[in-house]
């Protein structure tokens, strides 16, 4: 019996001391290593190792990160940096069978000087965030962007821009499911539509579709709440859903 008992407190010691492990596991600050890489390969990290979804990412200028195809990846946050540098950073999904999902905020920087592009393209992958900021203002080449093919972007909170260089850019029929309050709200920015191409305003609150002369192909309302459609022209479909 004495045995017994002995057996069942050290199994109980072990799951508290498992459990307490567990909550008290601190998130990483993975930084990409300079050459970029596969998102699932450690080396393409420093610290060597795979962002999970307690962890934050920063891209750093000129290093191109690839969601590869199959793959989930997940994080808290992701930064790309202001480096001045005429280079690319971004991250890029292989194909509609890579996804990233950013339990929090997405910050896309305007890096510091010369051409450089921050972008994260899509194309035709699966991208969520809780929000976006894209501070690439006016100058014309140093871009902060998000490329959608036929791909599905999901931003459940706001999306801003910091200018004219700040884009949303579709090169096909793919879908941004959006609970933007005010969508590129901030100063005006740059949005492209394509033929196919839908914007779903999906909030169970107020949105306002487009404080600025943004041009869409296909619009949808729903959620709930008023919609309100300000300097918005639309090509295609309007759905009332």
């Amino acid at each position: 019996m004495n045995s017994k008992r002995l057996q069942l407190a050290a199994g109980f010691l072990i799951c508290a001391m498992t459990l307490l492990t567990a909550s008290t596991a601190k998130a990483t600050a993975y930084v990409t290593n300079g050459s970029g890489g596969n998102w699932n390969v450690g080396a393409t990290w420093t610290p060597t190792g795979i962002p999970g979804s307690a962890d934050s990412v920063t891209i750093n200028a000129a290093d191109t990160v690839t969601v590869p195809s199959g793959y989930a990846a997940q994080c808290t946050t992701i930064n790309f940096t202001t480096t001045s540098f005429s280079s690319l950073a971004s991250i890029n999904f292989a194909d509609a069978t890579s996804s990233l999902t950013a339990s929090g905020a997405v910050t896309i920087q305007q890096q510091g000087t010369g051409g450089g592009i921050n972008q994260i393209n899509v194309g035709a992958g699966t991208f969520s965030a809780a929000s976006v900021a894209m501070s690439a203002t006016t100058s014309g080449t140093r871009l902060s962007q998000i490329l959608i093919s036929t791909g599905i972007v999901n931003i459940s909170g706001t999306i801003t821009s910091g200018g004219t260089s700040s884009r949303i850019i579709f090169s096909g029929a793919g879908t941004l499911n959006t609970g933007c309050a005010s969508f590129m709200s901030g100063t005006a920015g740059t949005f492209t539509a394509f033929t196919g191409s839908t914007v779903n305003f999906n909030a169970a609150g107020a949105q306002s579709i487009a404080p600025f002369a943004y041009i869409f192909e296909n619009v949808t309302l729903s959620g709930s709440g008023i919609k309100t459609l300000t300097n918005a022209p639309i090509n295609g479909i309007l759905s009332m859903e």
